[in-house]
């Protein structure tokens, strides 16, 4: 009778282990970064009511959209690197000649600035659907990062992405 309640604490530890388990397998496994939650309940606000209008875009050409934009000629541009809080994935844009979005590996610890966004407000941004001011007020995009950094971040991005059709 004494090693019933180690028995049943053995088999709820071990059930519980195996379900998390489970679930990362499974990808269930939620990644999150500072702001990020925010940032994924108003986002899928407006894409519920499509107020962007690219809901239907691939990924790939709203991505398009947004890497042809900040390749522009700018003096400060920051390395960054773009937190997708609904799917948890981790891009690094490539700029130049071939531009490309591979994925990337983000550690707080480094200086690299963190966009907390999805390609939607991407390409919004990109298209002058949305401004950078705006998108930042309804809370669509987070950036973590050092504070000389985001600020410069945040400067480059209120200038190329200054006008909205809104």
């Amino acid at each position: 009778m004494k090693s019933l309640p180690l028995l049943l604490l053995t088999i709820i530890v071990s059930f519980n282990s195996f379900a998390c388990a489970l679930h990362d397998v499974a990808g269930f496994h939620f990644v999150t970064e500072p702001g990020s939650l925010v940032v994924f309940e108003n986002v899928i606000a407006v894409r519920q009511s499509n107020a962007l209008g690219n809901a239907d875009k691939l990924d790939t050409i709203k991505l398009t959209s947004f890497a042809k934009a900040v390749s522009q000629t700018y003096p400060d541009k920051t390395r960054f690197i773009i937190f997708e809080p609904i799917k948890g994935h981790y891009n690094q844009l490539q700029l130049g000649r071939n531009r490309m979005v591979s994925e990337a590996y983000y550690s707080s610890s480094v200086n690299t600035v963190l966009l907390i966004t999805e390609f939607d407000v991407l390409e919004a941004l990109a298209n002058n659907v949305l401004s950078w001011q705006q998108a930042k007020a309804q809370g669509l995009v987070t950036v973590n990062g050092a504070v000389n950094d985001t600020e410069a971040f945040d400067t480059w991005f209120t200038d190329i992405f200054s006008v909205s059709s809104v």
